[in-house]
């Protein structure tokens, strides 16, 4: 099974040192899109959802649960949600199958089959859109934020999967790169495995991050 890591240069290392390789670990594929050109958060998401080459995709800031590829599995099949935050509205009570307005937020990590991307990508290229919407847009952010309004409008009805499967280490990693304006950490609701982030910082003590 692929899965698609959406990285920006500056984190490449991260990238290439870790999180590759912990999907490798568990015998997944992983697919690095860079962007390298520097398109920017939106479009460079729409890039890749246009190149039709994974339906798993994970942001370059996670840290992927011991049991990643067994949820990943488990639920190889419509839209799925990774990532749990209740500052952007997520329910931390809505786990397992719910209805689409349940679904998680957060682009961490989430399973999109390729065609709902493609009609996501002709959507937010389309006219059609309202204030937020056209902010988001006009910003070059919000594909998670974007991806929900999308889903809302034309998959209401449908059943989504809400699971616990990556942890956002931004904070470790040396902060967040799109919104360097955050001042709190951003942490999934529902993880529970602080070992497995133990693990990570005492890894980052011995292998300093790179100043890029």
């Amino acid at each position: 099974m692929k899965v698609m890591i959406h990285a920006c240069p500056k984190r490449l290392w991260y990238v290439e040192r870790y999180l590759a390789p912990s999907l490798v670990e568990q015998g997944l594929e992983p697919v690095i899109w860079n962007d390298a050109e520097g398109y920017g958060c939106l479009a460079s998401c729409l890039r890749s959802f246009r190149s039709a080459q994974c339906e798993w995709h994970l942001q370059d800031d996670v840290l992927i649960a011991r049991n990643f590829a067994e949820l990943a599995h488990k639920y190889d099949s419509g839209v799925v949600a990774g990532f749990c935050f209740a500052q952007s509205g997520d329910d931390s009570g809505c786990v397992g199958r719910v209805y689409a307005p349940d679904l998680w937020h957060g682009f961490p990590c989430v399973r999109v089959p390729i065609d709902y991307a493609l009609a996501y990508c002709d959507w937010v290229d389309g006219p059609d859109h309202d204030e937020r919407e056209w902010y988001a847009i006009k910003h070059n952010k919000g594909d998670d934020f974007l991806f929900h309004e999308w889903h809302d409008k034309f998959h209401a009805r449908e059943m989504v999967v809400n699971a616990v499967m990556v942890e956002h280490v931004d904070w470790l990693i040396g902060g967040s790169v799109v919104n360097d304006w955050r001042g709190y950490i951003c942490r999934n609701d529902l993880w529970t495995d602080e070992a497995l982030v133990d693990e990570l910082r005492e890894r980052l003590t011995t292998e300093p991050i790179p100043m890029i």
